[in-house]
């Protein structure tokens, strides 16, 4: 997601993974993200980008990921997360994607959506526009917390 889309703020901006470019001013970690919790204190980080990070978690264990992300996230935070569409050639050519999203996806972590009632796991609002695909096969989401 590009970063001019995302709020700038005080706090952590935390970039899970490790990709590239890297982004200016973000910290990066690379650690094992189906190991919870994550080295940062409740509410300490800003901003989590999440580029095509989310279709590698297991998915019994998805909303554990959700969770802590939610976690570590101020009130005021954002977690913008990228991934391939379900079912695209993009999702299916790499054999460490064992978890797939649709914009439908997304509903499961917001209140305000049906979906949300199935799981409850700590809950999120879903940004205005969101989530957005690609005709190349990404999707791309803005998700705040709601504390």
């Amino acid at each position: 997601m590009a970063p001019q889309k995302m709020k700038k703020d005080s706090g952590i901006l935390l970039q899970l993974g490790h990709t590239t470019p890297r982004q200016r001013g973000f910290q990066v970690y690379d650690g094992n993200l189906e190991k919870f919790p994550y080295p940062f204190k409740n509410n300490e980080v800003h901003l989590i980008n999440a580029p095509h990070i989310i279709e590698h978690i297991n998915y019994k264990i998805i909303w554990k990921f959700f969770d802590e992300c939610w976690r570590i996230l101020k009130a005021s935070g954002q977690l913008a997360v990228s991934c391939p569409y379900a079912g695209s050639s993009a999702f299916f050519s790499d054999p460490t994607h064992c978890t797939a999203f649709s914009e439908k996806s997304f509903a499961y972590l917001d209140p305000d959506y049906a979906p949300y009632q199935i799981y409850k796991p700590k809950p999120w609002r879903i940004e205005k526009g969101n989530p957005v695909w690609h005709t190349e096969g990404n999707l791309e989401c803005l998700l705040m917390p709601r504390k």
